[in-house]
């Protein structure tokens, strides 16, 4: 599962990454303001750390485990769309807000969002498999 693989790949940057919790409105417009410049740069979509795996409908982070209380869905999200099950939290421009999706967790070869305890600062980073 690609999902796996960047909670994995957030952890070369810094012992404690994560794959990023947005659990507020200030981090969320933080975000926005990053992404909106990388938008230029053609970067549309970008996983975030909130999932519904283990239970359908029931968020949780994937560094903590704990309930997201922060939601930021796009209108008539989360859905199921398709021929698989649509667990993981992707964030994207939707005519100039950024909002959040649920996405197939091992299809989509998107770019990530990881944040570190220590820098307090969220790293996008710039690969796509």
């Amino acid at each position: 599962m690609l999902f796996v693989f960047f909670k994995t790949d957030c952890k070369k940057y810094d012992s404690h990454g994560s794959l990023a919790s947005i659990d507020s409105a200030a981090k969320m417009t933080f975000v926005s303001d990053i992404l909106k410049v990388l938008n230029y740069l053609g970067h549309s979509k970008h996983w975030i750390g909130a999932n519904d795996y283990a239970i359908e409908g029931q968020w949780r982070w994937i560094k903590t485990g704990q309930a997201v209380q922060y939601f930021k869905w796009a209108v008539d999200e989360p859905n199921v769309v398709g021929d698989g099950p649509e667990d993981c939290a992707t964030i994207q421009n939707y005519n100039g807000t950024y909002l959040w999706n649920d996405e197939d967790c091992s299809k989509h070869r998107y770019y990530y969002i990881c944040e570190t305890p220590y820098v307090h600062v969220l790293t996008i980073l710039f690969h796509q498999l």
